[in-house]
């Protein structure tokens, strides 16, 4: 099977941010991760989709689907870090983003691994979401990784020591 396998230690329940995620955008769940952390007193949730063909059977924008298309088969995750409230800057950081791969150490992806869908993504630039102010905010970006994964093993995506 080539498809990765995001493992996340949290138990799955009814409220699983997995499942919701995965039944509102028609995702399968293979492909997807989210982190739930608190920043500064709010709830920060971080979705990480795994870019591959699979990826665009689900209902995802014309504009989304340009952005992530030239990256499939390149080991990317699109990510989507988001809150409730409406700002226009947030205390998320993709360079707190690290990778653990089944048996290796964990590392952080370099600065040249990120790439911006939402202009000022890298510098926590937050904008209302397209669905409108009662969905919050957030911010989208690509990370890339090439060769420093193998998509046939597991990983853990992490942000800020929360898997």
């Amino acid at each position: 099977m080539t498809s990765l396998l995001i493992l996340f230690l949290s138990g799955l329940t009814a409220a699983d941010p997995r499942q919701r995620f995965a039944q509102e955008t028609g995702l399968d769940l293979d492909l997807i991760g989210v982190v739930q952390t608190e920043v500064n007193g709010i709830e920060l949730t971080v979705a990480f989709v795994f870019i591959n063909e699979r990826t665009f059977s689900s209902r995802i924008s014309t504009e989304l689907r340009a952005a992530l298309s030239p990256y499939v088969g390149r080991n990317a995750f699109y990510v989507n870090p988001s809150v409730e409230q409406v700002v226009e800057q947030f205390g998320f950081s993709p360079f707190d983003v690290s990778v653990r791969q089944q048996g290796e150490a964990a590392f952080t992806p370099e600065a040249s691994a990120w790439v911006e869908i939402t202009p000022g993504f890298t510098s926590g630039w937050f904008e209302v979401n397209p669905s409108g102010p009662d969905q919050g905010s957030g911010s989208e970006g690509i990370l890339v990784l090439d060769e420093a994964i193998d998509s046939t093993f597991p990983l853990d995506l992490i942000y800020r020591g929360v898997e």
